[in-house]
């Protein structure tokens, strides 16, 4: 028996060895989707991430597994800028967290999502809970709302870093500030890179690769450092806070305020974008 046990241990450390090299094969080939695909196909990869995510299966959950709140820098950041009453758009609303928490605050929420599902629980949500809200079935890259509807935006769950390429990005900024009231305020969240990150070996080698094919005919002229793919899901993490004020200065966008660590910035928009 004790030699049975010895080749049943050998076998599983070969297992764990052959299934740590499989998943480091899965992670470099996903880090350079980004390198090889046009930005309309990463938005497309990542609507199907959210699809599958937000299944019926998920539908049939309940609302009892699911609550209304804002996380408390969100509840913070809502006092100090007096966001009590008025008209807010929530932007990838999802099953309705940010939404009815919003709407229990005063403010008279319009909820999008592409996903109908997610939409569905929303919905009861907003009606267990008695609340003005609302929702609609509408991508929040092309929103089908009239200028000035809106005294607030906010696109959470770091949904900006969502969008594939800083053109795309800025061109979805500019357009989102005709939906806005004058002084009207957009709340946005992000993907930022952590303070003092270091680059595993590693992590260095699938950057280098991704350099190197990005030079390559064919590949995505909209690449950047930072831009990474999981699960199907693209998402650009900002370099640092430089990074971003310019993309932000470049779509006519004045930062208002920036939480760096917690990945969020206050946006509005000077008088000739409305």
């Amino acid at each position: 028996m004790t030699l049975v046990a010895f080749f049943v241990r050998l076998l599983a450390r070969i297992l764990e060895w052959v299934g740590s090299l499989f998943t480091r094969l899965s992670i470099v080939l996903s880090s350079i989707f980004p390198v090889l695909f046009s930005p309309a196909q990463l938005t497309r990869l990542t609507q199907r991430h959210y699809l599958l995510n937000y299944s019926e299966a998920f539908v049939t959950q309940g609302l009892d597994m699911l609550d209304a709140y804002l996380e408390p820098h969100e509840l913070d950041l809502m006092d100090r800028h007096d966001v009590h009453t008025g008209r807010m758009l929530v932007m990838g609303a999802g099953y309705g967290r940010e939404a009815v928490a919003l709407a229990r605050r005063g403010l008279t929420v319009v909820g999008a999502d592409t996903n109908y599902a997610a939409l569905r629980l929303a919905i009861r949500m907003a009606e267990s809970a008695k609340v003005s809200a609302r929702f609609q079935q509408a991508d929040f890259l092309a929103l089908p709302y009239a200028p000035a509807s809106f005294n607030y935006a906010l696109l959470s769950s770091t949904m900006y870093s969502a969008i594939p390429g800083r053109s795309r990005r800025q061109a979805w900024l500019k357009d989102l500030g005709r939906l806005l009231k004058p002084k009207g305020l957009l709340f946005l969240s992000f993907y930022s890179r952590p303070p003092h990150h270091q680059t595993s070996r590693f992590g260095a080698f699938h950057a280098r690769l991704r350099i190197l094919l990005a030079k390559l005919p064919g590949a995505n002229r909209d690449y950047q450092m930072g831009d990474k793919c999981s699960n199907d899901h693209f998402a650009h993490f900002f370099q640092s806070e430089r990074e971003l004020r310019e993309e932000l200065d470049g779509a006519g966008a004045v930062l208002r305020e920036l939480n760096w660590s917690h990945g969020f910035a206050v946006i509005s928009y000077t008088p000739q974008e409305f």
